[in-house]
């Protein structure tokens, strides 16, 4: 019912719906898995309203949470499958900050695995792809076999014209002469 809501976009209906998901966040009366529900549908919301709310939600789940691993890569996962405008750059935040380790496979996964999945419109942007591209060179040296299942997420690239998406080509090219 609460992504429902949500879809009234602008509307008072769909501000209560975020505010009612932010609260529910914030609130330590309700389980972990009530709250993380209620991040998600708060990050998928992209609406000019939600920016600050999506924001210090994320922000306070982490700050609770940050010592248990399971939870922070659910966090990590609700971040970078958003979808939402600004998916880029969260990714970009998290990737940087000391929580994410490229030494920990499933911080990996959680991440840029889900981002590539869930937020086609931003990995299908030249700088998303970079960004995964980058990441799988990396992984390559220290843990080829999580490399592995990251580039399988250039899979669809055949599936993507050049003219939607001009960077697709260049990127599996980059894997493949790092490869040789």
């Amino acid at each position: 019912t609460g992504m429902y809501l949500l879809c009234f976009a602008g509307s008072d209906v769909a501000s209560r719906a975020l505010q009612l998901s932010k609260d529910l966040v914030l609130s330590s009366s309700h389980p972990m898995t009530s709250r993380l529900s209620a991040l998600n549908r708060l990050l998928q919301s992209d609406s000019e309203c939600s920016l600050d709310m999506r924001l210090s939600a994320s922000q306070h789940f982490f700050t609770e949470w940050k010592s248990n691993e399971l939870v922070l890569q659910s966090w990590m996962a609700a971040n970078a499958g958003s979808g939402a405008s600004d998916t880029l750059a969260l990714v970009n935040t998290i990737l940087s900050s000391s929580c994410f380790r490229f030494d920990v496979p499933n911080d990996v996964y959680a991440l840029l695995v889900t981002f590539a999945r869930s937020s086609p419109c931003q990995f299908y942007s030249s700088e998303g792809m970079s960004l995964v591209v980058d990441a799988v060179l990396r992984l390559d040296k220290s843990n080829p076999q999580v490399a592995a299942r990251l580039v399988r997420c250039f899979s669809d690239v055949r599936k993507v014209s050049a003219g939607e998406c001009p960077g697709a080509v260049d990127s599996v090219r980059r894997i493949a002469d790092a490869a040789r």
